[in-house]
């Protein structure tokens, strides 16, 4: 019999606003730790980008540190630090609002080797990003640099701040 192909675009749809959904999904045995396999691995670039999507509406959604635990515990702070690096804005700000659930449960070293200060300068950078994500993003330095973790400062030295000059009245 052939290996259906997982359908993680489908089921993020399904989860979009239930929080209660979400929860359920995170404490389903095994779940978490395949949706974070098929982010991680050498499968086709759709699949890969819609399980690091489904992992961030999962804690975004949920808003509960259980389900942010979880999915921290399964590794998927290296996959939402990876969708960073979209050139879609949108998928980028679902990782950096999933990321800032989740960033207090990481561990330091976790954060330093995830390449996260790489994908967070790319934000910075990018001229085609609504200021509105550059700001979360800012927000989730902050967030990252209070920690008050050597280590995690040192890391992400390099990112640019956030210019206030590009912030515009809405």
């Amino acid at each position: 019999m052939k290996k259906r192909p997982p359908y993680y675009g489908t089921l993020r749809l399904l989860v979009a606003d239930s929080g209660a959904a979400c929860g359920r999904l995170a404490n389903q045995p095994g779940l978490l730790e395949q949706v974070v396999t098929a982010a991680r691995g050498d499968g086709p670039y759709g699949v890969q980008h819609e399980a690091c999507r489904l992992l961030a509406r999962l804690v975004r959604t949920a808003q509960s540190s259980d389900v942010s635990r979880a999915v921290v515990s399964a590794g998927g702070h290296t996959s939402l630090a990876r969708l960073l690096r979209a050139d879609n804005a949108v998928m980028a700000n679902e990782a950096i609002m999933a990321l800032c659930h989740t960033a207090p449960l990481t561990e330091a070293a976790e954060i330093v080797s995830s390449e996260l200060a790489d994908a967070m300068t790319a934000v910075m950078n990018n001229t085609e990003f609504p200021v509105q994500v550059k700001e979360n993003a800012a927000t989730l330095l902050i967030l990252l640099r209070s920690r008050g973790e050597p280590e995690v400062a040192e890391a992400l030295s390099g990112v640019p701040q956030l210019d206030p000059a590009s912030a515009v009245d809405r």
